[in-house]
């Protein structure tokens, strides 16, 4: 009897684990310091995260991706920078919407 709901147990967390890692926010923020930029493929890398979990997050943005300053070409941002960074969900890979500085270096 314990292996049966042993068994029925770890079968629904597992099923309910699969369905939160499908899970994805609709237009996610992406906050970090900017690590480094391609302007001629037009992506960027941020470090985001917290002491131990720090990682990188590369986001592709689009000429039609919005800077806050209005006319400001993605070179103008440079490595140190803190931006946030309004995405959307193309596949696989991040693509920025909207790109505003929260802190210059």
């Amino acid at each position: 009897m314990k292996r049966i709901a042993t068994i029925l147990l770890l079968a629904l967390a597992s099923t309910l684990l699969a369905q939160d890692t499908q899970r994805q926010p609709a237009n996610p923020y992406v906050q970090g310091t900017i690590h480094a930029i391609q302007a001629r493929s037009g992506s960027l890398d941020l470090v985001t995260g917290v002491g131990m979990a720090l990682r990188v997050a590369h986001v592709t943005a689009p000429p039609t991706a919005r800077l806050a300053a209005a006319g400001v070409p993605l070179s103008a941002l440079k490595r140190g920078d803190i931006v946030r960074v309004q995405c959307h969900w193309s596949g696989k890979q991040l693509v920025a919407d909207r790109i505003d500085t929260v802190g210059v270096r």
